[in-house]
């Protein structure tokens, strides 16, 4: 049975750190040098927070609890927006579905909140970024563009969580590490087919190659759930 928890933020140090350092990339004045230093470190805080959390949970069964979150997502782009938070939610741990309004995810609470700092400030870089590169304001073209954006966070994503976790195996094992995300992992899957049991992949989108640059340039680098609020980004 899934209930109504409301918000999932708690208040956490790391993340925090987090914030302010994309803060600082987002800040106009900042050089891509800057920025691209900037991401890259928040983008590896993120990853080995996700994992130190998920190793200190694993000996406190209920301390990270499964939640579901609905996030509604408003703008000319909202499509291209749910899509790059797709990547990102899944990219920390989480599973989703898009939707109508925007998209839904299934994750661990921590891993919920460490993808949707990380998807917020990326969403502005590609704003931003898609009126500073994109080549055309067609719509077509800007949708293909930041589709490409989109598809280069996951693969950077995928990067960070890699190197976070072989850092863990050094420091913890690397059966202890393997057997605790996997654990999390059966639990995220179990808890999404009993949620959607019916979810289709969606069909796969056009995709820009300068979006995809810019993306790597952004260097980012019967299951208990419990419902969460509805969440926005607004494009």
């Amino acid at each position: 049975m899934i209930e109504n928890i409301g918000d999932t933020g708690t208040a956490s140090p790391m993340l925090d750190k987090i914030r302010k350092l994309l803060a600082k990339a987002e800040a106009e004045g900042v050089t891509p040098a800057e920025r691209d230093a900037l991401n890259a470190k928040a983008a590896e805080m993120a990853a080995r927070h996700g994992i130190n959390l998920a190793m200190a949970a694993s000996s406190r069964p209920g301390s990270d609890e499964l939640v579901l979150k609905e996030y509604e997502i408003g703008g000319d782009y909202r499509r291209e927006q749910a899509t790059l938070m797709y990547y990102v939610l899944e990219g920390t741990g989480s599973k989703c579905v898009l939707t109508a309004m925007g998209l839904t995810a299934i994750g661990h609470q921590a891993d919920i909140e460490r993808g949707e700092v990380l998807a917020t400030s990326l969403a502005l870089q590609m704003a931003s970024s898609v009126i500073n590169e994109c080549p055309s304001s067609a719509y077509t073209v800007r949708s293909g563009w930041m589709n490409g954006f989109a598809i280069a966070i996951r693969d950077r994503l995928a990067a960070s969580e890699t190197k976070a976790r072989m850092e863990a195996e050094a420091q913890h094992g690397k059966d202890s590490v393997a057997l605790v995300l996997q654990s999390r992992e059966v639990a995220v899957k179990a808890a999404f087919a009993e949620e959607f049991p019916d979810v289709s992949h969606g069909r796969a989108r056009r995709v820009d190659a300068g979006g995809y640059r810019a993306g790597q340039r952004a260097t980012m680098g019967g299951t208990s759930v419990k419902r969460g609020s509805r969440g926005a980004l607004a494009g």
